[in-house]
């Protein structure tokens, strides 16, 4: 499982004050669509803290956005298929339960590659 903190559309911290839930579970459901799906990484300046920590270790959106060519390298045509958000306090903090759908066509971490297309 990974955390990291996020920002909505208008650049403010999802774990700031936020009344607005709809909106921080928009924004949560277009991360996935744009960073993960479309792999864009010019979107984690926009989604991202600029601080987070990832399987529990401090990273920049510099660390971030720079992997992303070595994931997409191992796991091209990422499809996320977003499932359900959870909001409490009031929208404030949203976590999500989500799918990764794509061929397996490197190794990554200690996952081996398995040649195999989504299905």
């Amino acid at each position: 499982m990974q955390a990291v903190a996020l920002r909505n559309s208008s650049g403010r911290h999802l774990t700031g004050k936020m009344p607005n839930q709809a909106a921080n579970e928009a924004s949560v459901r277009h991360d996935w669509q744009r960073v993960w799906t479309e792999g864009d990484a010019s979107a984690v300046e926009e989604f991202y803290a600029p601080n987070v920590r990832q399987d529990g270790q401090p990273r920049t959106r510099a660390d971030f956005s720079g992997g992303m060519p070595r994931w997409r390298s191992r796991f091209p045509e990422t499809k996320v298929e977003v499932h359900r958000l959870f909001s409490s306090e009031g929208g404030r903090v949203v976590v999500s339960r989500v799918n990764f759908k794509a061929a397996h066509l490197g190794d990554f971490k200690n996952l081996p590659q398995r040649a195999s297309t989504p299905r």
